[in-house]
């Protein structure tokens, strides 16, 4: 699909985490984003926030060369996308957290190129994904457990994304 401009192909962190969370709510899960992470949504437990950061062009990354004005764009990205994953135990403990790990875990799994989703996805696409470690934590002054999930990828601009000029 042809996007109308560049800022929504170069919004590379928008675009992953909300289809990252659009994949994390379809499974049941509360996903916080840069766009709802307002001060009531923090609240929910269990959540999962997503955070996407770009680290440059990836090794196997080419140029759309754009006709008219001869401008060269990158269309393959390394990006970090991390998970937080925030429960709150019972009186008899958090036996939820593991399995809520487990499902995360799972639905990152089928993340990458078997994701084609052009609906989530209009103007991207997953090359690679790949765990890159988890880190779980208890925060005892707040009574709650977390796990922070790691993961790099490789993001990729489609070709028939690219505007028009």
């Amino acid at each position: 699909m042809q996007a109308p401009s560049y800022e929504p192909v170069y919004d590379l962190e928008t675009s992953l985490e909300e289809a990252v969370a659009a994949l994390l709510v379809a499974a049941g899960f509360s996903a916080l984003t840069r766009l709802n992470s307002n001060a009531e949504f923090q609240q929910v437990r269990p959540r999962v926030a997503v955070l996407a950061r770009e680290n440059g062009p990836t090794a196997q990354a080419h140029f759309h060369l754009v006709p008219v004005t001869f401008e060269q764009h990158i269309d393959i990205f390394s990006m970090s996308l991390t998970l937080e994953l925030t429960t709150e135990p019972t009186a008899t403990g958090n036996t939820q957290h593991p399995l809520y790990r487990s499902r995360i875990r799972r639905l990152m799994a089928k993340f990458g190129p078997a994701f084609p989703d052009e609906t989530i996805l209009p103007y991207h696409a997953v090359c690679r994904c790949w765990t890159a470690g988890a880190e779980p934590r208890f925060d005892t002054a707040n009574g709650i457990e977390m796990t922070t999930f790691t993961y790099s990828l490789d993001y990729m601009i489609r070709s028939d994304a690219w505007p028009a000029t």
